[in-house]
């Protein structure tokens, strides 16, 4: 059911935000699609430490996307890819916190902290900012603390 509520509306989404050049619906195509990932893994019943680690890796894609597009200057593309990188960042600290409560293995728990701050790392690389690298070296800290 939440496949089906989060997938039949992102292409109207996606249509509301180029036509009207919403960055309001690009947020909430971003949202909704986030929501279809999470959906998608929880109906192929991955247990919860697999399911934030694909998580992660549905984050790493959002910043490949936006390293490999973000030069070219495509009309269709470019309003989404404009708020890429801050939806990003969110996505990636509400994907994190979630980690820091609900995991229960302290191995996947680890690596998965761990893979967060490598991604904060790349968004560093990707986005061209230093605000990020206090972010990694707080989470890469609480990993090794732990």
């Amino acid at each position: 059911m939440g496949i089906m509520c989060t997938l039949i509306p992102l292409p109207l989404y996606m249509r509301n935000a180029m036509a009207n050049r919403s960055r309001l619906f690009v947020w909430i195509f971003f949202l909704f699609l986030s929501f279809f990932v999470g959906f998608m893994l929880a109906a192929i019943q991955v247990p919860r430490d697999l399911f934030y680690l694909f998580i992660m890796i549905y984050n790493a894609g959002l910043l490949y996307v936006y390293h490999r597009f973000h030069r070219q200057q495509q009309s269709k593309i470019l309003l989404f890819l404009k708020e890429l990188p801050a939806y990003a960042q969110l996505n990636l600290i509400v994907s994190t916190l979630l980690m820091l409560v609900i995991f229960e293995q302290e191995l996947f728990y680890s690596f998965n902290v761990l893979l967060t701050a490598v991604l904060y790392m790349a968004m560093v690389f990707v986005y061209n900012t230093k605000a990020y690298q206090f972010v990694f070296i707080a989470l890469f800290a609480y990993v090794s603390v732990h």
